[in-house]
């Protein structure tokens, strides 16, 4: 399964549990998985971000909260400055 499909299922997988209602918070404690080999581990980064951020535009309340884990590397900053461009 490639990291996209992964994101797929996953997000698919939310969004069926919470059956179109919205939330005033998301918590998120995902992690990626790292092999320790920097640039394997530095594309990885952004993953366990990027689903609770399109399942925060698809079920979070106006104004609501998101709280999510994120691991410094490669994309970080890009991760950081897209979820402040939504938040």
């Amino acid at each position: 399964m490639t990291p996209f499909q992964h994101n797929e299922c996953t997000l698919r997988a939310r969004t069926e549990i919470v059956d179109g209602c919205q939330g005033a918070l998301v918590l998120s404690d995902m992690a990626p998985n790292m092999p320790g080999i920097g640039m394997v581990d530095g594309a990885r980064v952004k993953l366990p971000a990027e689903v609770p951020q399109e399942f925060c535009t698809l079920h979070l309340k106006l104004a609501g909260d998101m709280l999510v884990k994120a691991f410094q590397g490669d994309g970080f900053m890009e991760l950081r400055r897209a979820l402040q461009q939504q938040f």
